[in-house]
């Protein structure tokens, strides 16, 4: 997996909003999520390696 997912980023900065006790109720994705995710990360390195990337709109 890549470090810096979008998803990873994503937790990051919500955890540093709960650190500094900004918008506590937005809410972290859940460990089995980051599981997941790691999955579907590592997965698609290999099921995506040839898919072409999409133009950022």
């Amino acid at each position: 997996m890549a470090a810096g997912s979008w998803w990873e980023r994503c937790n990051d900065d919500v955890r540093r909003l709960h650190d500094t006790g900004w918008d506590e109720s937005t809410s972290i994705l859940s460990q089995d999520i980051c599981e997941l995710l790691v999955d579907v990360d590592t997965a698609f390195a290999v099921t995506g390696a040839h898919t072409p990337e999409w133009p950022n709109p």
